[in-house]
């Protein structure tokens, strides 16, 4: 019986910065993402976590990669787990189209079909954590505690969801200078990866600057 599982926002993009409206586009992740992905490693120690669920949009792809390096867990790619398409609003800022319904875009109710869908297609197992969007946790809270938050989850912010809870909890660094140490070696191994993919360029076809 499913009654805990971890999720987590993927790392932030220059769509996120600039406050762009995303969705289906495949922003790869800033350059500041991987430091800050690089802090939250030790916060996943001793979860008993042994499999991610993974978003197959780049930016929660390359979260994922690095977290299951540390980890040393497979990947699983649900492809209900992307998110919301926003049509013909995506790449336009959000302070300038604060929208509910999107042209060209999905609906609401379509897309808590299509998360939905896909948490009956993997049957999600304890422990497990799944990296996605902020429309994918907005799903995940309705679903499971019936509430429509008014948030949205941070970028590499991780959430446990405990079915037992009346809400799930936010895990932030308070929580692991209460836990052991980290494993040093996946991170040092973890770092080397980031500093790799750093090198590599990995956000050069973002189509947007900052502004």
């Amino acid at each position: 019986m499913l009654n805990k599982f971890f999720f987590l926002r993927h790392g932030i993009t220059n769509f996120n910065k600039a406050k762009r409206y995303t969705g289906h586009e495949d922003i790869a992740l800033s350059s500041s993402a991987y430091e800050e992905i690089k802090n939250t490693l030790p916060l996943l120690n001793n979860r008993n976590i042994s499999i991610i669920y993974s978003s197959p949009l780049l930016r929660a792809r390359q979260t994922a990669h690095i977290i299951a390096n540390y980890l040393s867990v497979p990947i699983v790619i649900v492809d209900e787990f992307k998110e919301r398409s926003f049509g013909l609003f995506e790449g336009k800022r959000k302070l300038q189209y604060i929208k509910k319904c999107f042209p060209e875009g999905q609906t609401l109710y379509s897309y808590r079909k299509q998360v939905l869908k896909g948490l009956r297609s993997i049957k999600i197992e304890n422990d497990s954590l799944i990296i996605a969007h902020s429309g994918t946790y907005k799903v995940l809270m309705k679903y499971y505690y019936r509430i429509s938050p008014k948030y949205s989850v941070k970028n590499n912010e991780l959430i446990y969801f405990d079915l037992k809870e009346k809400h799930p909890t936010a895990i932030n660094d308070t929580e692991y200078l209460k836990s052991s140490k980290c494993n040093a070696k996946r991170l040092d191994e973890a770092i080397v990866e980031i500093e790799n993919m750093m090198f590599n360029g990995l956000d050069s076809d973002n189509k947007y600057n900052e502004q």
